[in-house]
């Protein structure tokens, strides 16, 4: 990431974005596909099946849009081709025709899905609020602080 500041309407952030959730949602169907191994038990209780189906279509096509829109607003098309490569892949490989099954015993299990719920929900709520309200005021949108 350059450390110049992103600004709305340039298609930077909307690309980025398309990317964020193309990648989530790519990650997601493999939860689907192996839940044994990718999801965690106690977790699993705790959300349904179908929920995360709707979820899971709801990002996909949120990604889509904002892919839609950074081509629109960027001269530089790369993020939105990207996220809309990733987002095509992810379709392709049953995005949309995932459903949720009964899943049988596994010694291990990684979380992938507390994993990617967590990113997701912390992304909307914390990214916000930092935008209305910045640690400091002459800040820029997604500053140098928030890489890791």
């Amino acid at each position: 990431m350059s450390t110049t500041s992103l600004k709305i309407g340039e298609g930077k952030i909307s690309g980025y974005v398309s990317i964020f959730l193309a990648l989530l949602s790519f990650l997601a169907v493999f939860c689907f596909k192996f839940p044994e191994v990718l999801t965690s038990p106690e977790f699993r209780a705790i959300y349904k099946g179908e929920d995360m189906e709707v979820l899971l279509a709801s990002v996909i096509i949120a990604s889509l849009f904002f892919a839609v829109l950074s081509f629109i607003l960027s001269k530089k098309k790369a993020y939105a081709l990207i996220g809309i490569l990733v987002i095509t892949t992810t379709i392709l490989i049953g995005g949309f025709q995932v459903e949720a099954r009964a899943v049988g015993y596994s010694k291990w299990h990684l979380g992938l899905d507390w994993l990617l719920l967590d990113l997701l929900l912390m992304s909307i709520i914390f990214i916000p609020i930092e935008m209305v309200w910045p640690k400091n005021k002459e800040q820029s949108r997604f500053h140098e602080e928030w890489r890791t």
